[in-house]
């Protein structure tokens, strides 16, 4: 997979490093980023199964194409 900068291109988000460890993700594991058809707004499913824009702004990530 080639790596981009831009999240708008981003298809996947490998999660480096979480603030905290209430965030919903984990660390090594990556996520394909969905976006909400309605906002635009970018999300991840979680490990609990529920949508997460959060993560993407709170977690320094990794983003694939």
């Amino acid at each position: 997979m080639e790596t981009t900068e831009m999240i708008e291109l981003a298809k996947y988000a490998l999660v480096l490093t979480i603030p905290f460890e209430l965030i919903g993700v984990s660390v090594g594991k990556t996520y394909p980023i969905l976006t909400n058809e309605f906002s635009g707004e970018m999300y991840l499913i979680d490990d609990d199964g529920r949508e997460n824009s959060g993560a993407l702004m709170m977690c320094e990530t990794m983003l694939f194409v």
